[in-house]
């Protein structure tokens, strides 16, 4: 098992279909039990069944909205963004500090870049980017994943605006310096490394 300098947050964010959900069931599986793994998708499912309220507040229909299917400019989701890290990253960071969890990792289809973590000065937090170099794998797994929803949609045309969320997140991670790591054998190893450095 691993053991930490500090408290960590690591945030892994990545567009549909290049294996975050994979990512993290490998890490989890590499962590003791004071370490968090946190799915963005099941945190936001399991709020909505919960009722979860924040001083009153809860969130807006916007925070629940799937991200796919959205049309470009993507930039135009900071509501969404800004109410992800105030009902999602700030209370588990919070909690997992109360808990005195050594780290916690969230993975989900947050735009590099795009968090103010400031409000919390003793911990050290790091975002990559996860991505799929593999334009015709990310494409097959994407599909594969899209085709056990419900609904049936041109998933041609959907995984051709998440190519372009994935240029666009690309652009985002270059200008705020934040690593991009390619969804491969080494990716897992490049999540541990930073847990425990």
């Amino acid at each position: 098992m691993l053991s930490y300098v500090m408290y960590k947050v690591i945030l892994i964010s990545g567009v549909a279909g290049v294996g975050k959900t994979t990512l993290l069931r490998k890490i989890g599986a590499c962590v003791d039990t004071l370490t968090q793994i946190v799915d963005l998708d099941d945190y936001k499912a399991l709020m909505r069944n919960i009722d979860f309220n924040i001083d009153g507040e809860k969130p807006s229909e916007i925070f629940y909205q799937h991200g796919i299917g959205a049309t470009p400019p993507f930039e135009q989701n900071d509501e969404k963004y800004a109410q992800i890290q105030k009902f999602v990253l700030e209370p588990v960071i919070k909690s997992a500090i109360l808990r005195k969890s050594l780290a916690c990792v969230v993975a989900g289809g947050m735009i590099p870049g795009r968090f103010d973590m400031l409000k919390f000065p003793d911990v050290s937090v790091r975002q990559v980017l996860l991505i799929n170099s593999d334009r015709e794998q990310h494409r097959r797994h994407f599909i594969e994943r899209q085709k056990k929803r419900p609904m049936k949609k041109d998933w041609e045309h959907l995984f051709n605006i998440v190519t372009a969320e994935q240029d666009f997140y690309i652009d985002c991670a270059k200008k705020s310096g934040v690593q991009i790591i390619n969804n491969d054998e080494k990716s897992l190893d490049v999540i541990l490394n930073i847990l425990r450095n």
